[in-house]
């Protein structure tokens, strides 16, 4: 619908505006002024002055700094020229550039080049021999060790000894005796009188057990209470029932021979 328009007397619901006077004073804040295109004055932060005491060299020689292809090609040329004449010098006036070796012993002592070679053989050899000592005597047994021992012992007393020995020397008819050789009627009445070996396992002793496959004996601790199942017995049973049966097929297969 068309909008009516408002007469000039009608009232303005609107604020009435403020005229700015020439006059008047102005407490808002500070403006900025616009910088004149003549102005001298710079407000960007200042700019760093080149710096002539840093290096423009880096350790590889090269220059720092953005670099072209064929410069860069040209200063690895130069600088690879300039080792290897540096390595020449080197070699004509007789260094290695990495020194000689130098050789000290546990106490940071400098010592030459043929007692450091020797110490280490030295070392190394008694290492060795330490090794091998020790891998014998996992090897030996408590029986072993007491032989040898006694055979030290006997070493030690002949040799404040005389030279000559007699046959009626009781200590060396003892020692025969002493000897079970194989073969030897009376070596189980010997063994027997002895008793058990120093360190041996002992044995049971008791009644029999019962019968097994391997014919292991009982334990030393054992009460004589069979603990077990019967599947040993039943294990025996069917054997020997088959070698009976065996030798009736044998015996029967014979008879009329």
């Amino acid at each position: 619908p068309p909008r009516r328009r408002k007469r000039a007397d009608s009232d303005d619901e609107e604020p009435p505006r403020r005229r700015k006077r020439e006059d008047s004073d102005d407490s808002g804040p500070p403006r900025r002024r616009t910088k004149r295109s003549g102005s001298d004055s710079d407000s960007s932060p200042p700019r760093r002055k080149k710096d002539s005491s840093r290096p423009t060299k880096m350790s590889s020689g090269h220059s720092a700094g953005l670099q072209t292809g064929t410069s860069f090609s040209a200063a690895e040329a130069v600088i690879k020229e300039k080792k290897k004449a540096e390595i020449e010098e080197m070699v004509r006036r007789g260094e290695d550039g990495r020194g000689g070796t130098v050789y000290r012993d546990a106490d940071g002592r400098v010592m030459d080049k043929e007692a450091a070679v020797r110490k280490e053989w030295e070392d190394r050899e008694a290492a060795k021999r330490v090794a091998e000592a020790e891998a014998k005597e996992l090897r030996t047994g408590r029986r072993q060790k007491e032989e040898a021992e006694e055979r030290r012992r006997e070493a030690e007393r002949v040799k404040h000894e005389g030279f000559s020995r007699r046959i009626t020397d009781s200590r060396i008819e003892q020692m025969r005796r002493e000897v079970i050789r194989d073969g030897d009627p009376m070596a189980g009445y010997v063994a027997k009188k002895r008793g058990p070996v120093a360190g041996s396992r002992p044995v049971y002793k008791g009644p029999p057990g019962k019968p097994n496959r391997f014919g292991i004996k009982p334990g030393y601790r054992w009460d004589g209470v069979v603990r077990q199942n019967d599947f040993e017995d039943r294990v025996l049973a069917k054997v020997g029932l088959a070698k009976g049966r065996k030798e009736a097929r044998y015996k029967a297969s014979t008879g009329d021979m």
